[in-house]
């Protein structure tokens, strides 16, 4: 896939947009996720990175990374990575998401997402397009 090569080549360029997720959140005024809330977030996640991403995130971690990926997918330009962490748990990601391209009327996005827990450090690369109520779907 060439697209993805090129959002590996423009990571080394990327500047950083951070999101810090987890105990230091009430100072930024963004509440803790629920239960609930890290459920869904999980499942969001699951669906654009696959099963297994990220086998060490801990409580708080899949919310954090979910967010920071879609907001890289929406509002991010090529090559510039948005980071997120949880203090609590130690663990932190980066997305770097590649140019916009049209697939079938629809905006999409190839992506880089490294993960770093205390598990160890993964990337996944993948590409998403964006439906109509605006959430992004993997597709293959």
């Amino acid at each position: 896939m060439v697209a993805a090569g090129l959002v590996l080549a423009l990571a080394g360029c990327a500047g950083t947009d951070g999101v810090a997720i987890g105990t230091p959140l009430s100072a930024t005024g963004l509440a803790a996720p629920s239960d609930e809330a890290e459920s869904i977030a999980s499942e969001k996640i699951e669906a654009l990175l696959g099963a297994g991403f990220g086998g060490g995130l801990g409580p708080g971690d899949l919310a954090a990374a979910y967010k920071a990926q879609t907001r890289a997918l929406d509002q991010s330009r090529a090559g510039t990575s948005v980071t997120w962490s949880n203090p609590a748990t130690g663990s932190k990601g980066e997305i770097v998401p590649g140019p916009v391209y049209v697939v079938n009327n629809l905006e999409c996005r190839d992506f880089a997402h490294t993960v770093e827990t205390t598990a160890g450090r993964e990337v996944r690369r993948g590409a998403a397009c964006r439906r109509a109520d605006g959430s992004w779907q993997a597709i293959a």
